[in-house]
């Protein structure tokens, strides 16, 4: 009957951690019942993920460099991915990447999933019932641009990618694209605008939400029409987003993403049918913050924000 909230504690924006921590909490009581130093790591992980047993934790160990810094050979973020034991809070795996993790997720309750900061490695799969074995990996070449984050649609048929536009490109569009999990092919999608970020999804798979940090608003994706069939204002930089468990409420971490200053964002509801925003506040009152990421509780009555 337990219910445990695990997240990760890195080393940017000013933390006085030497090493990124394992930090669990009580969902229940909303205590810490244990927290770990991974001293193994020197980068500062963004995301967190778990085996679909819930006895490994993943961190994407290769993301930015502490506070942002740019290292000796002009690189901003690292490969690599650690693995933590759940029960001792221990590292037990370090696993070589060409390209940096961003985010870890579950794919169809089997493998573990990581998009990545890159070119050549920018999603990957590993098998946990095999020493968490690389078992399939893609370039960022074929979907001609630069994939961002990637997110299992709800019948696990695909992963859905934000993408934005070459370096090179004068053209600040960018769109979805999808990842076929049979054959590791690209389809293209939608355009969704400049700077999308995040992708929350109907359970039915019909509908997706695209956050776009750097325009302010959200679009509402027909994935089987493969168009845009709403839009609305989200406050600025939204980031991260979840749907409510009647798939009526969209809720939306306003992070100042996109060039808008990173810090001193809004919480916000947004009406997902009518595509009419209901509520904006600011995610910090006391001090400025920056948040990123926006959990739902298995009951569906409380956010986790980070």
């Amino acid at each position: 009957g337990d219910l445990l909230f695990y997240t990760n504690a890195s080393i940017s924006y000013n933390s006085q951690a030497r090493h990124p921590w394992v930090v669990v909490i009580d969902a229940k009581t909303k205590k810490i019942v244990a927290a770990s130093e991974i001293s193994e790591v020197e980068t500062s992980p963004h995301g967190i993920g778990m085996s679909p047993d819930a006895t490994q934790i993943y961190l994407p160990a290769g993301s930015a460099q502490p506070n942002f810094v740019t290292a000796a050979d002009g690189t901003r973020f690292k490969g690599g991915v650690t693995v933590v034991d759940t029960k001792t809070l221990k590292m037990t795996q370090s696993i070589a990447t060409i390209d940096a993790p961003h985010h870890m997720q579950i794919l169809n309750d089997e493998v573990v999933m990581s998009d990545a900061w890159g070119t050549k490695q920018i999603l990957f799969t590993l098998d946990p019932a095999d020493g968490n074995k690389m078992t399939n990996e893609i370039a960022a070449e074929p979907f001609g641009g630069l994939p961002y984050i990637g997110f299992p649609s709800p019948d696990g048929k695909y992963v859905y990618m934000t993408v934005r536009p070459p370096r090179d490109s004068t053209d600040k569009e960018a769109w979805i694209s999808r990842v076929n999990i049979s054959d590791w092919s690209v389809e293209r999608v939608a355009d969704v605008g400049a700077g999308p970020v995040w992708t929350a999804f109907t359970r039915d798979g019909q509908f997706a939400y695209v956050t776009i940090g750097e325009e302010d608003w959200v679009m509402k994706v027909d994935l089987q029409q493969k168009k845009v069939v709403g839009k609305v204002s989200s406050g600025r930089g939204p980031y991260g987003a979840v749907l409510s468990p009647d798939e009526k409420m969209l809720y939306v971490v306003s992070k100042g993403e996109g060039g808008h200053g990173q810090r001193g964002g809004t919480f916000v509801a947004i009406d997902a049918e009518a595509m009419r925003l209901i509520e904006e506040r600011p995610s910090c009152l006391a001090f400025v913050c920056q948040a990123d990421h926006i959990v739902l509780s298995p009951d569906g009555t409380e956010l986790w924000i980070d």
